[in-house]
Parts: structure tokens; C-alpha cells; sequence
């Protein structure tokens, strides 16, 4: 049977070379089809990826940029509240602001330990706490009405270690003196003074700054408090507000404090720190807008790619739905018409044999042999020219396999049925 084949195939060579040319050639045009589509698909992810990528670094960079900006703002307004002093101050609820603020000071007084609770907590709409006890008093000695306030220096808060003070401390036995208080006098800093019969060293002088500190002395709070008899005792807490420019600082900062020391008021003073608060947000706010328009617009690039892709996807996927099936039934018509050619050629070859008293289907088999040699070398042309131009999962080289030995006996069947199911006497009847 084997020697029978092999000589009918290299007789009719042409027919059999043509055959494999056939289901090669198609399913080569299938799986270039199918891998063009894969190819697709991966240049769209890695392009959606790439773009991915370019905003996120787009982003990155806005964002350190952004912060980099941010950071010398807010030490800028930072060190720019710290020249302007203490913004914010604490006096106790008892005594009308409008009579505060006429006077200079308030005659109530809170107890001093409310300044360690507030460094004790983690407030944080406030810093640099600074306790003092103000009244005005007359200085004997220059027969002239002053300012006279007790400061120890500020109150370490706990989660903010490395502050540095607004203010320099002072000793006990020393003062600090405004300008209209030591330059009319000629006063200057190591020189003794002497306030309503007490002698203190002047440990500093301020230039000319505001109207009120001018025409004030600073000595040690304990020394103030020993004085009028108020130990343990302030009149208020000096502080630096925080850089938040709400519509409502003062309210901001009463209801963080409302929770520690419920029994005080709060007046804000500094228009500028003010200003230069709402600078720093409305700059982190120009930053928030810009970082949501890089985003936007990644995204609509990003769906404008998709909604192309897609598509022409689309497009790829209705060609390859109307290409490869109308590929395989060409394949098959020219397989079955190179059958049915090979058949009538050989229906003499069949006769002889049957009258030979050869079996049917040991006939048939002649065809199917023939039709399973064209399929299986189909099949290994097939799959290392699809191996050369692309890769092919474990699913596809299944189908490459058993697909062209599939297709050659199915369009070999029926001819090669039709010629062995004759009587012998009637296919040699014109022989």
C-alpha cells in the first residue's frame, strides 16, 4: 500500500504539491491575519502604557517642582511672620476686648500654667508661645507713664523641638528697653537703670519699630509677678498664628483652642501675615488646579487613543471575520477540485484493483493516506513559517497540527468514495 502511494505521488507530483501549497498557503495567510491583530493589540497596550508613563513623569515633575515652590513660599511667609512678631493673642474672656484693646493689656489674668497645657498639646494652629504680664505703671525716676511687661522667654512646645525663639529670654535682673525709653536718655546696652526704686542692667535695646513697643520695658516675668503680687499669673499668651488663610482665622484657631483652654479670647493682629498666608494658598491651590489639568488632559488623550484603537480594532477584527473563512472554503473548493482531478486519473488504477478482488476500503484507504501525507506535511510547513514571522501559543500550534490533515480528508472523502463504490465492470467499461 505504501509503495503504491509513494509511486502515485511522485507520478502525479504536481497535483500533491499543489494540494499542500493550498492548505499551507491559507492557513500562513490565517495566522498572519490572526497575528497582525495580536500585534495590534500589543502596540495599543504599549502605547496606552507609554502615555501612561509620560504623565505620571509629567506629574512627578509638577509635583516636585510644585513642592520645591511650596517649601521656599512657606519658609519665606514663615520667616516673614517671624519679622513681624507675634500675631495672635490669648486674653481671658472676662474683660470686654473693646476695653483689651483701648488699654493695651488686660487687667484679668489667666493662670500660667495655661501656656505649658498649650505646649503640653499638639495644637497647631498656633506656635511660639511667649506668657506675659503686662500693666502701666509710671517710672518714678523719669516722672514719665510707661509700659511695663514680664516675659521669662518662650514656651518650648514638645512636637516642635527645633523652633527658634522670636524672642531673646531675659534674666532676672535685667531689662529690655524700647527706643523712646533709652534713646532720649542716651541709655545703652550693659548700662544699670533704675525703675520705681529697683536697679536692673539693660540687657537690650530696640530700634524704633511699633508706637506701643517703643514706650515699653521688658523685665523677668517672675520679677513682674513678685511685683503686683500676681505669681503663677499672666495677662495673656503671645503667639504666632498659623499660615492658614481661611476666611476665619481667628474662628480656626478658637476652635483648636476652645478644646484646652476654653476660658480665653483671641485678638489677631499683622494684615500682612494675613496676606502673605492667603499668597501661599491660593499658590498651592493654582498648583492642585494645574496638577488636575495634566491629569484631564492625560485622560482625554488617553481615551481619544483608546476610541481609535478600538476602533480600528474593529475594523481588523471584521476583515479577519469575513478573510479567513472565505480563505478555508477557497482552500477547500481548490483541495476538493485537486481531489476530484486526481481521482478521475486514477480510475483505471481503482478498476484494475477491484477486479483484482482488492477491498473497498483498502482502496479508500489509498486516497485517505494520500489525503493525511498532503495534510501532515501541510501542517509542518505551516507551523515553522508561523514560527519564523511571529509567536504562537500552546492553543494555535494545536489547530496548525490537526486543522490541514483535517481539511485534506474531508475534501478528499467523498471523490475518492464516489470512484471506489463503483462496480469495476463499470469503471473499465471505456478502457
Amino acid at each position: 500500500m505504501l509503495h503504491l502511494i509513494l509511486r502515485e505521488i511522485k507520478h502525479r507530483r504536481g497535483n500533491f504539491i499543489l494540494s499542500i501549497i493550498a492548505i499551507a498557503l491559507t492557513l500562513c495567510l490565517s495566522v498572519y491575519s490572526i497575528s497582525l491583530l495580536d500585534k495590534f493589540d500589543a502596540e495599543t497596550t504599549a502605547s496606552l502604557q507609554n502615555h501612561e508613563t509620560e504623565v505620571k513623569q509629567q506629574l512627578t515633575k509638577h509635583n516636585t517642582e510644585t513642592e520645591t515652590v511650596l517649601k521656599n513660599l512657606e519658609n519665606d511667609i514663615r520667616k516673614s511672620m517671624k519679622g513681624l512678631g507675634f500675631n495672635v493673642y490669648l486674653f481671658s474672656n472676662q474683660e470686654p476686648i473693646e476695653a483689651i484693646k483701648e488699654r493695651g493689656y488686660s487687667i484679668k489674668t489667666l493662670p500660667q500654667a495655661y501656656a505649658n497645657k498649650l505646649a503640653d498639646s499638639k495644637v497647631v494652629t498656633i506656635n511660639h508661645l511667649l506668657p506675659q504680664l503686662a500693666r502701666r505703671t509710671e517710672w518714678k525716676e523719669q516722672n514719665r507713664n510707661i509700659m511695663l511687661i514680664g516675659v521669662a522667654g518662650q514656651v518650648p512646645m514638645a512636637h516642635r523641638n527645633h523652633m527658634k525663639p522670636i524672642m531673646q529670654p531675659l534674666e532676672p535682673g535685667t531689662v529690655f528697653l524700647g527706643y523712646d525709653l533709652h534713646k532720649p536718655l542716651g541709655i545703652k546696652v550693659g548700662d544699670d537703670v533704675t525703675i520705681n526704686g529697683t536697679s536692673y542692667k539693660v540687657a537690650k535695646t530696640y530700634p524704633s519699630r511699633d508706637f506701643r513697643d517703643d514706650g515699653t520695658a521688658w523685665i523677668h516675668l517672675a520679677e513682674m509677678q513678685k511685683l503686683y503680687n500676681l505669681e503663677g499669673k499672666i495677662s495673656s499668651i503671645k503667639c504666632l498664628g498659623c499660615n492658614c488663610a481661611s476666611a476665619d482665622r481667628v474662628g480656626t484657631i478658637r476652635k483648636e483652642l476652645e478644646a484646652i483652654i476654653p476660658d480665653v479670647q483671641i485678638i489677631e493682629v499683622g494684615s500682612k501675615a494675613l496676606a502673605r498666608a492667603e499668597t501661599r494658598v491660593k499658590t498651592s491651590s493654582r498648583a492642585d488646579t494645574m496638577r488636575a489639568q495634566i491629569i484631564t488632559q492625560g485622560n482625554e488623550k488617553m481615551q481619544t487613543i483608546q476610541t481609535t484603537r478600538a476602533e480600528s480594532r474593529k475594523s481588523l477584527e471584521s476583515l479577519n471575520t469575513f478573510l479567513i473563512p472565505l480563505l478555508l472554503i477557497i482552500a477547500f473548493i481548490t483541495l476538493t477540485v485537486l481531489c476530484i482531478l486526481n481521482v478521475k486519473h486514477r480510475k483505471e488504477e481503482v478498476g484494475i484493483l477491484r477486479a483484482l478482488g482488492t477491498k473497498t476500503s483498502k482502496v479508500l484507504s489509498l486516497f485517505l493516506i494520500r489525503a493525511l501525507i498532503i495534510g501532515v506535511i501541510a501542517a509542518v510547513i505551516t507551523i515553522i513559517v508561523s514560527l519564523t514571522f511571529t509567536k504562537l501559543d500552546q492553543q494555535m500550534l494545536i489547530i496548525l497540527a490537526f486543522a490541514p490533515p483535517l481539511i485534506a480528508l474531508t475534501a478528499t472523502w467523498l471523490p475518492a468514495l464516489s470512484v471506489t463504490s463503483q462496480q469495476p465492470l463499470n469503471t473499465l467499461r471505456h478502457d
